[in-house]
């Protein structure tokens, strides 16, 4: 496998690069292991009964940025330490103008397919299957003065997981030697399946999300436009449910 990390530095640091098989196994290992410590905690978590007003809650907005900040960073100082690693792959890159352009259109195909989805589960309701989401499949926001912790917490939930799972995963099976659309399947089906307490359209519309951003990572490799669109969808979402509350 080809390395995209200059020969000329390589040999200036004195590092050889190891084979191409020893490589993709060290990748595997390396995404498991993130995958593990970063988010199946979590997901345990999720399985049990989930208060669906926690974004109401001071506290827990807090809890998460002191969570979630080291764990960014961690996987920054990951594709930054390795001599092998080449950032601009990665996505990271300053932030642009245009990468609010780029996250409003992706914004809006996010909700095309949640209307899509929502439309498909219409059918298969009158045919019979129950698609009814779990208790706390859900989250709510009731208190309009939590909404600047709102807009941090899906901030940070935007960054981190488009970091993970697109920005991360899919460059590095890319170096392992897999194909992209069976680097996506990987990445969206580790995504969705940290939506399992959402239920059946949760977990298929976090697939489909899934699917969205890696294409338009594979468009324009940067994870500002997928991190800023996650937020967006995330916390308009959120707000959707306040004005639902106030009506």
């Amino acid at each position: 496998m080809k390395s995209n990390f200059p020969r000329s530095h390589e040999r200036s640091l004195g590092y050889r690069l190891p084979s191409s098989h020893h490589l993709s196994r060290e990748i595997i290992r390396e995404i498991l292991l993130l995958f593990f410590v970063l988010f199946l905690p979590g997901m345990l978590v999720a399985g049990e009964a989930v208060d669906i007003r926690l974004f109401d809650q001071a506290g827990f907005h807090l809890n998460y940025a002191i969570i979630t900040i080291p764990q960014i960073l961690l996987v920054l100082y990951i594709i930054r330490i390795q001599p092998h690693l080449w950032p601009p792959e990665f996505g990271l890159r300053l932030p642009r103008a245009r990468d609010l352009l780029h996250a409003a259109v992706i914004v809006i195909m996010l909700y095309v397919t949640f209307g899509v989805l929502l439309l498909g589960a219409s059918v298969l309701e009158l045919a019979g299957f129950d698609l009814t989401p779990p208790a706390g499949g859900g989250f709510r926001l009731t208190r309009a003065a939590m909404l600047p912790l709102v807009a941090i917490t899906s901030l940070l939930t935007g960054y981190r997981e488009e970091l993970f799972f697109r920005a991360y995963m899919l460059p590095r099976l890319r170096q392992a030697g897999v194909k992209f659309p069976t680097a996506v399947a990987v990445s969206t089906a580790l995504f969705a399946i940290g939506h399992l307490y959402q239920g059946v359209l949760g977990v298929v519309f976090a697939a489909m999300i899934g699917v969205v951003m890696a294409i338009a990572f594979r468009l324009r490799p940067s994870v500002h436009p997928i991190g800023l669109a996650h937020a967006a969808y995330n916390l308009l979402t959120l707000v959707f449910t306040l004005i639902a509350d106030r009506a």
